[in-house]
């Protein structure tokens, strides 16, 4: 295959529909910001409880505010911390699976959104953060593919572990 850099003109044609859509749909622009972009409280500010909590009900997760993960890569996702349940929720990507690849099941909440319009325009995970925790998840988008078009492709993954021993829980998304 012979790869040749795009013209000055395309180039220039690409930032400046970039810029129009930023201007146009700003909400697209700002999801491109990512959610933790330090000025977000840590999720782990406030120590958790060893009590377990049933899992919250969507009017109690309404007026809470996101947090800042142990570490963020994807853009548009939101985290949430409500007792010592948290909830990873991305309004702006398109999710075609949600699976958990392993740890604990108990209270796991995963959750795509109704489609829009063909495709689901988001998702949520929600599980317990507890000591001695591990879990998995995987988050797939729709890609193109040897499978085809719109073939689920990974798009990141979260992992949430409590080790014996440690002060605070980590959770990362990449």
């Amino acid at each position: 295959m012979n790869l040749r850099p795009l013209p000055i003109s395309a180039a220039l044609a690409v930032s400046t529909f970039g810029l129009l859509l930023a201007l146009v749909r700003p909400e697209i622009s700002a999801a491109a910001i990512p959610a933790d972009a330090g000025v977000l409280p840590r999720f782990d500010a406030a120590p958790f409880a060893e009590e377990r909590t049933p899992a919250p009900t969507g009017a109690e997760w309404k007026p809470i505010d996101p947090v800042a993960l142990t570490a963020s890569s994807q853009p548009g996702c939101n985290a949430y911390r409500l007792r010592e349940w948290v909830r990873i929720r991305c309004s702006h990507l398109p999710t075609s699976v949600l699976a958990q690849l392993g740890g604990s099941r108990e209270g796991v909440s995963l959750f795509i959104d109704p489609p829009g319009s063909w495709v689901p325009p988001g998702g949520e995970v929600m599980f317990p953060v507890r000591r001695g925790d591990r879990r998995v998840f995987e988050w797939s988008t729709f890609g193109d593919s040897y499978e085809g078009v719109g073939a689920p492709e990974v798009a990141f993954r979260i992992s949430e572990s409590w080790a014996p021993g440690d002060a605070a829980p980590t959770i990362l998304v990449r």
